[in-house]
């Protein structure tokens, strides 16, 4: 996770003058926010479970797995692609959580700043935030909520696995 913690350091190093102004927000639901100005909020509103995520990816916080859910199918390919590593590896990523979850801090920490924009429900427990990276441009993203026993947890589909799986086939895992 330190890999994970330097490269968000050197992205927002990278940061123009406008940028940085545009993004000294310190409230993601109002405006951009830079992800270092992220916290642990806890878990209580789709909102607080991103800003949360994201606080942990960058601080390498271990809370991070308990932070994501994986989809049956996902953690079945996880559980797969797991069993396939050196043993030594498996030590490092012991459940699909862990993968999953580091492999999610990944992605989060090629932005800079997120402006968490709102929350369709699907249903009572499930949903989907949407957010926009500083990156990204206006593309809005959509992210996939679920809430569980002790709140809301990012869901990792199986197509996101398979696109981490590809990418990351000719590269090593990022240490935990």
């Amino acid at each position: 996770l330190l890999d994970l913690e330097d490269q968000a350091q050197r992205n927002h190093a990278a940061l123009s003058g406008k940028e940085r102004q545009a993004v000294e927000n310190r409230d993601p639901g109002k405006a951009f926010a830079q992800l270092e100005h992220f916290q642990n909020v806890g878990r209580a509103t789709p909102a607080a479970a991103i800003q949360t995520l994201a606080w942990a990816a960058l601080k390498g916080d271990a809370s991070l797995p308990a932070c994501v859910m994986l989809s049956p199918s996902a953690r079945q390919k996880a559980v797969d692609w797991l069993a396939q590593l050196p043993a030594e590896t498996r030590n490092r990523y012991p459940t699909p959580e862990v993968l999953g979850a580091l492999l999610l801090a990944d992605e989060i920490l090629k932005t800079t700043a997120i402006h968490i924009k709102d929350f369709t429900a699907s249903d009572p427990d499930n949903g989907f935030v949407t957010l926009n990276a500083l990156e990204s441009g206006q593309q809005p993203i959509r992210i996939a909520v679920t809430r569980g026993a002790d709140g809301w947890k990012i869901v990792v589909a199986e197509n996101a696995l398979d696109r981490w799986r590809q990418r990351l086939s000719d590269m090593p895992l990022p240490t935990p």
